[in-house]
Parts: structure tokens; sequence; C-alpha cells
């Protein structure tokens, strides 16, 4: 269920990777990757893949935080369902935690253990250092963890 899908749903998630980069390349990419789920709905990496494409296009503006981020969990929760080594899911899971939630300490759990899966995933990477510098700017008086 990670990275051996149905022979259908694989060339979609490699045809998504090629479209993403801008809003009508970010819509594109879901629906390649809607499409890939559908084709295999056990197939973890489009699930997770899927949750960041999510966040990425709140973050960007061009879908409603309300509508965008929720879309992000839930996709994330299912491809860590199926697969709890999916760097993806847990990269969208922190952002979701972060940005959304205001959930610091979950986001930093997402966090680290999509580090802990590769720790050279750049997303993830990317994220933890705007966490570190945000969560610094905003942090409560009384929370110790990043000073």
């Amino acid at each position: 269920t990670f990275l051996v899908p149905n022979d259908d749903a694989w060339p979609t998630v490699a045809q998504s990777a090629r479209v993403e980069g801008q809003e009508s390349g970010a819509r594109e990419t879901v629906r390649l990757l809607q499409q890939a789920v559908s084709l295999d709905p056990e197939f973890a990496l489009a699930h997770g893949k899927l949750a960041e494409v999510y966040i990425g296009l709140a973050n960007a503006g061009f879908e409603p935080r309300d509508t965008a981020y929720p879309l992000a969990r839930a996709s994330a929760e299912r491809a860590l369902a199926l697969n709890d080594h999916v760097v993806q899911a847990h990269n969208a899971l922190a952002e979701y935690a972060f940005h959304y939630a205001w959930e610091w300490d979950d986001s930093d759990r997402h966090m680290r253990r999509a580090l802990a899966v590769d720790p050279n995933y750049y997303n993830a990477l990317s994220h933890l250092a705007s966490h570190l510098r945000d969560r610094k700017v905003v942090q409560h008086p009384d929370d110790d963890k990043f000073r």
C-alpha cells in the first residue's frame, strides 16, 4: 500500500509530479492524485501527496483554509492509517497542526516523525525551519521548548 499500488494508479502519481508548481498545476495535481486514489484506495503515498498539495493550495491562497486544511488532514490521516512511513502525510499533519489547529506539540511530533522517516525530505526540513522561526516569534512566554 505504499510504493506498489495497482498498475493503473502509479502513472497518475508520476504525472502529478510534473504539473505541480502554480495554481493550475496544483489543481491538476489534485485531480491526478484523486484519480490515483480512486483507482487504488489503499495507495498510501497518493493520499500523503494529496495532503501536501492541499496544504500548498491553502498556504498560497489558492483555496480557502477552511476547505483545504481539513481535506489535507483527512488525506494525511488516511495515508498514515495505511502506512505510518508516509513522510508527506506526517509533513502535512505538522503543517495542519501548526498553521490551522495551533496544536504546536502535535505539529512538533509530526515534523519529527517526518524527519525520522526521511531526514533529507526537503519539504519537511523547510517547514521545520519555518516552524522554529515562527514559533520563536509567537511562542507563549512560558514555553521553553524552542529556546
